[in-house]
């Protein structure tokens, strides 16, 4: 199913028929300073389409990782886990912004749907297991900072478009990217010395 489909197909069950968009009485009663800024909307937007990219690649992986080719069971879980955390974080990004007054009309929205994923399907021998944690962390990593850079923004008098519930919200998606960077470095750092067919990383994949 196309990846814009998904998406609106998420909306409906996340939100609701009638949370697609805000009327002009929705948005009179939450009506965000914050979004009134056009740069902090799109960089919004740019956070769920990051989190939307990041699932597709990691549910793309996570079934290569399953495949007969390649069968480490355990890195497909932890792929596909993190694939479902991905998209779930997107669509929280989606009902906030939505919540705050945001419209869908405009490039910056529908340039937001269109997040198609990075992964390319590579053969077998090509599968590099310690890449694709360290993968997940730098990814992890690249999001913490986009929403360090967007809670700097929320962090400000609402005369500069500010927004106290805004600078709670990123501060807690912060702290969740934060940890799973943390737990992929930690496996990175166990199976960084292990050859990649060895049957050491099996044992480890294992145990995930």
């Amino acid at each position: 199913m196309p990846a814009i489909l998904l998406c609106f197909l998420g909306t409906i069950l996340a939100v609701g028929v009638h949370g697609a968009g805000p009327s002009s009485s929705d948005n009179i009663k939450f009506s965000s300073n914050f979004l009134k800024k056009d740069e902090n909307a799109k960089h919004l937007l740019d956070l769920m389409k990051g989190h939307f990219s990041n699932s597709l690649d990691y549910l793309i992986s996570g079934k290569y990782y399953d495949s007969q080719d390649v069968e480490f069971p355990g890195m497909a879980k932890l792929l596909v886990e993190e694939s479902d955390r991905q998209w779930e974080e997107g669509m929280s990004v989606l009902k906030k912004y939505l919540h705050l007054g945001g419209t869908t009309d405009g490039s910056n929205f529908i340039d937001s749907m269109n997040f198609i994923g990075t992964f390319q399907q590579n053969n077998a021998v090509d599968v590099n297991y310690k890449d694709s944690l360290k993968t997940v962390m730098t990814k992890s990593h690249h999001l913490t900072r986009e929403i360090t850079k967007l809670h700097v923004k929320a962090n400000q008098n609402p005369s500069n478009n500010g927004d106290t519930a805004v600078l709670h919200f990123l501060q807690e998606k912060a702290e969740k990217e934060i940890e799973v960077a943390r737990k992929m470095a930690g496996l990175y750092v166990m199976v960084k010395d292990m050859f990649s067919d060895g049957i050491a990383l099996g044992i480890f994949d294992q145990s995930l």
